[in-house]
Order: C-alpha cells, then structure tokens, then sequence
C-alpha cells in the first residue's frame, strides 16, 4: 500500500460546487460532486494507481475536511470527513478552497532513516537495544526495514536472537527476518533462512535465532509492517542466548520507517 501524492496549485485553487455536499453523512462516505466555475484551474486528480489526491474546505464551514481522490472534468470523487472530522450539510451552491491538512504535514515527514556510527558489543544473555537504531512512530501504518551486519565474538557455533521493542501500543505487525553468514572454509554466503512474525499489541518481539554463529560475520534483514494505535519508539534489540554467544555489530547499520497510511 502506497499513500497517493498530494497536489497542488500556485496560488491554491477554489471554486463552487453545483451538486453534492448538502447532506452530513458518517465519516468516511465517499460521493460524486458536480463542480462549476474555474475547475480547470485545480490539479487533476488520478484514482489510478499509485494515484494522487488533494484536500478541501468550504470556508463556511471549516469544520469538515474533504478528499478528493479522482476528477473527470466536472464530476469528483470525494471522502467525506476526512482526518476524523466531521461532516457537515453544506449550503447549496457553496465554495471549496484546496488547503495543506495536517496529514500531508506529516507525511512530508514520514520518512525516518537512522544508522550507526560504531561498533557494539553485546554480552548479555537479555534483550538490549542496538544503539543509534530508533524511529518515533505515530499513528498510522508504518513500513520497516533493518540491516544488521555482526560479528562473533564469543562461542562458535552458538546463536543469538533478533527482536523489537516498541514503547507505544498497535493493532498489528508483522516481520520478516532473512539471514545469511560466511563459511569460515570457503568464505562465501554459506547459508539463508526466514522467520516471519505476526502479532497484535504484545511487545517486545522475538524475531527469531540468527544463524549459527561461525568465525566470519553475518548479516540480518529485517522487513515489516506495524499499525501504531498510540504514539512509541520502535528499535531493534538482539538478546545473546547464553552469555558466552557474544557478538559485536559493525558501524553502518541501518535501519528506515516510513509511514504509509
């Protein structure tokens, strides 16, 4: 799922609408308004995909935000009660501007991308954050991606495990953890598995056993999707199965959230 890109016009566009928003409906409704007057002028809004979309008010009654999501000349697309606003009975014949939501604001802002500057050693048998490795997530649904690159520096042969701490609440997640080492004998990529993750509001996660542990590094690609209901920090953690399983992770391990709805 991809949000649609907002767009706009220099100065934003306005213009009256013929048919349509005179009624309150529930939040959420969509319906068809005949637009008058200067429409050419507004941005051309496409429901076809990855679509694009912009929002509205009637300056008579702010209370209500309206989206539009697809135009055919004079006929729109539009969700009533946008952003949890509330719909109104619009009067007859009423004017709609184009205005920048509070959503578009934060969408521009969605995208957090973090990484680490050194190296950290992990020596406890325990789940402990990878540090530089964190993104505030909001409410809405956010799309995760992590790369680990670690090194052994405890017991051949042992393991450790991936996972996820979040300190707001969801209404779901899930992950996938993909990973690969090198064979001390031939120096290549030696071995690859997955472990998929699917949950609701319990937290922390357990990802998952990494490889077992050989006398080259390893890596760990973590993809996956969490609905946030409440506001929390979102960061991996690796936990040491034993305290003699000690791996140290390299500078340059990164992690990027980007909200997508």
């Amino acid at each position: 799922m991809t949000t649609p890109a907002e767009l706009y016009t220099n100065p934003l566009a306005a213009t009256t609408v013929s048919t349509g928003g005179t009624t309150a409906p529930v939040s959420g409704t969509t319906e068809s308004w005949t637009m008058a007057g200067a429409y050419a002028a507004w941005p051309q809004v496409s429901s076809t995909a990855p679509g694009t979309q912009l929002h509205l008010i009637d300056p008579a009654a702010t209370s209500e935000i309206i989206l539009v999501t697809n135009m055919s000349g004079t006929t729109w697309s539009v969700t009533r009660g946008a952003e949890g606003t509330t719909p109104v009975a619009h009067a007859a014949g009423f004017t709609v501007v184009q205005v920048i939501s509070a959503s578009v604001m934060t969408f521009g802002q969605r995208g957090q991308y973090t990484h680490t500057t050194a190296t950290q050693a992990f020596t406890l048998a325990s789940a402990v954050a990878i540090t530089g490795l964190a993104a505030l997530l909001t409410p809405g649904t956010w799309d995760i991606e992590c790369d680990l690159a670690w090194n052994p520096s405890g017991t051949i042969g042992s393991q450790h495990q991936h996972g996820w701490a979040f300190t707001g609440t969801t209404s779901s997640y899930q992950f996938n953890m993909a990973a690969c080492w090198q064979s001390e004998a031939t120096s290549t990529a030696s071995d690859q598995r997955s472990n998929f993750n699917a949950g609701t509001t319990t937290w922390p996660v357990v990802q998952g056993n990494s490889p077992v542990h050989v006398a080259f590094g390893g890596w760990t690609r973590t993809t996956g999707r969490v609905v946030v209901t409440g506001t929390g920090v979102l960061t991996p953690t690796i936990t040491l199965l034993t305290a003699s399983n000690g791996i140290t992770t390299t500078a340059g391990c990164r992690m990027v959230a980007t909200r997508i709805a």
